[in-house]
């Protein structure tokens, strides 16, 4: 075989590896596809300098996420003033920027092999250790992890309770690594020990994944905190526009006087409900509470004074049946682009989409908001694909999350089914159940097991009243975190440095 043509092959292997990566998450959603999405990358770079395996991993990680995250171009076409051809380029710029952790990794993967190192360490610690860092850097943008994909399983699913989410997605990549294994060329022979050894710990895992489902069901609730979750339906184009504002408050009042008179525990409306800001009118919202005697949790953007800045903040403000404010949350973890524009001096021509030339100021605390017998954790809208911002609220006394989201945002169904499976794993991960009431999009209870046990569509009823049974929140991911994120950093760590000696 010609050089050219080994090129032209390699290429492609790094492309198929890319589309098996994106059908693996919705829109395709083939859970098993991931299983072998990276076997033509690692085939193809068994043999190659590390510089020419990060190109070709950089190439299957740019394709992977470019077409997972393809709705950031519609959003950004339909709400922004940007030329279509800028907003091309920018998602093609933030798909290159994300595609360097595959790249990365599969550099690492080069160099294993040169060194006669073992893929079946080095190939998980790497991937984890990659996939950890698109997650805090350069953006913070930890969507579609692999072990997302793996959602629809939910007896393979359960192992982040022990693990994280980091931890099934190592287990997904020692799954590739053993397939790849299998096509070693004859002449190489196929080491089957450790075949089998990967095969067996995926086995364990589905068996005592399907036993934790089965000893969850047959729990029984400590109580139960009753919702009446008012979902909203405003479209983007009418949110925040002057002539439309009375109108969206009082299809929410309609709404959430009709919820009252089921007696809920508390009524939650979704991320930025007010059609205002929450310091220009506080008395209006607790005038509504008032007259319905129900605690209320809305979702507002708020703008405080501080001498000549203002501090803008997207928030949920918890208000008592009295009318007082009882606790707030603010949004911690901010959507790039949509709500901060990351690295402004490169693009000083960008507006964030909330439409503030600053952008919003991130939050700081991980609130806890106490309503009757729950402790209500927050997760706004994009914060569900951060599991440190879920761990940081169980460690703090949650028993339930709530997951508020304006899902009017996006053009396609994508995003959203992307969301909510990230939103199934953080209820996986610390055994509580999440409630999700959106704007535009679903409107769903995750159960503890990260079962959808409710699902309302996008453009339903007015309200819908749900029974959220409470349990004992905690696992071992609760206790030790992601001690799989740092064990994959040291063994990195030490790899490097033991290279440089």
């Amino acid at each position: 075989m010609s050089a050219a043509r080994g090129g032209g092959c390699r290429v492609l292997a790094a492309a198929a590896s890319g589309v098996l990566l994106w059908s693996a998450h919705p829109p395709f959603d083939c859970g098993l596809v991931a299983w072998i999405a990276l076997v033509p990358l690692l085939v193809a770079v068994r043999s190659v300098r590390p510089r020419y395996a990060l190109g070709l991993g950089w190439l299957t990680g740019a394709l992977a996420f470019g077409l997972a995250t393809s709705w950031v171009v519609t959003t950004l076409a339909r709400f922004t003033t940007l030329p279509v051809v800028l907003t091309v380029v920018l998602h093609a710029l933030m798909a290159l920027i994300l595609g360097a952790s595959v790249g990365l990794w599969a550099a690492g993967v080069a160099v294993a092999v040169r060194r006669g190192r073992s893929l079946w360490l080095a190939g998980p610690t790497l991937w984890v250790t990659t996939e950890w860092l698109r997650g805090v850097f350069p953006i913070g943008f930890g969507w579609v992890r692999l072990g997302e994909s793996q959602h629809g399983i939910l007896a393979l699913a359960q192992l982040v309770a022990v693990t994280g989410i980091h931890g099934l997605s190592a287990l997904v990549v020692l799954g590739n690594v053993a397939v790849a294994a299998l096509l070693r060329p004859p002449a190489t022979g196929v080491a089957w020990r450790p075949i089998i050894g990967v095969a067996a710990l995926i086995t364990v895992v589905v068996l005592g994944g399907a036993w934790r489902l089965h000893a969850l069901s047959g729990v029984a609730p400590t109580g139960r905190l009753r919702l009446a979750l008012v979902p909203g339906y405003v479209g983007q184009a009418h949110k925040w526009d002057p002539q439309q504002a009375d109108r969206i408050w009082e299809g929410y009042v309609r709404a959430t006087r009709a919820a009252a008179a089921t007696h809920p525990d508390l009524i939650v409306w979704p991320e930025t409900a007010t059609p205002f800001v929450y310091d220009d009118r506080p008395e209006g919202v607790a005038d509504l509470v008032r007259t319905i005697d129900t605690p209320l949790l809305l979702g507002t953007p708020t703008a405080t004074r501080i001498g000549a800045t203002v501090r803008r903040t997207n928030r949920v403000v918890l208000v008592g049946a009295d009318g007082t404010e009882r606790g707030h949350y603010d949004k911690r973890l901010l959507v790039p682009f949509g709500e901060y524009v990351p690295a402004r001096w490169l693009f000083p021509f960008v507006r964030p989409l909330v439409g503030q030339e600053d952008g919003l100021v991130p939050g700081t605390a991980a609130t806890v908001l106490d309503v009757t017998t729950a402790r209500v954790g927050v997760l706004l809208c994009y914060e569900v694909i951060a599991p440190s911002l879920a761990r940081a609220l169980i460690a703090h006394g949650a028993n339930v999350l709530v997951n508020p989201s304006n899902d009017a945002w996006f053009s396609t169904e994508t995003a959203v089914a992307q969301a909510i499976a990230s939103a199934q794993f953080r209820a996986i991960e610390h055994r509580v159940p999440l409630v999700r009431v959106a704007n535009g999009g679903p409107t769903l209870l995750v159960a503890a097991d990260g079962r959808i046990v409710w699902l309302a569509g996008s453009n339903g009823e007015p309200w819908y009243a749900v029974e959220v049974p409470l349990g004992h929140p905690g696992t071992l991911y609760s206790r030790i975190g992601d001690v799989v994120v740092w064990l994959s950093v040291a063994v990195v760590g030490w790899a490097l440095v033991r290279r440089r000696a």
